[in-house]
């Protein structure tokens, strides 16, 4: 079980947000993307600095597409919450492997 995870809402709404795995509701499925930063990010990250913030909500446009693409499938399959493992490149050779989604269900 992640420790957060991002509540995606319905399609259609420019906004999502943070949650803490309490918040989610239990067995509840959700999808996992993992993904590699490269050298320099330059979009919003979570940091301890950042968490209330993003709890409060997180606008679409300020994600990567990688990103609001794997929120709009979430929505699609009618799942509310994504959890997004983000990881820096040690170099752009590692990042062929790096953007895979899967789908966890639980119950």
């Amino acid at each position: 079980m992640p420790t957060r995870t991002i509540f995606v809402g319905s399609a259609g709404e420019e906004e999502v947000r943070l949650c803490d795995s309490v918040e989610m509701i239990a067995g509840s499925a959700y999808i996992v993307l993992s993904h590699c930063w490269g050298k320099n990010p330059q979009h919003v990250m979570l940091t301890k600095s950042t968490v209330e913030m993003l709890k409060e909500g997180i606008a679409l446009s300020s994600l990567p597409k990688t990103f609001q693409d794997a929120i709009a499938i979430t929505r699609i399959f009618g799942i509310q919450y994504i959890w997004i493992l983000c990881n820096a490149a040690a170099s752009l050779s590692s990042l062929a492997v790096t953007n895979h989604i899967k789908v966890h269900f639980s119950g």
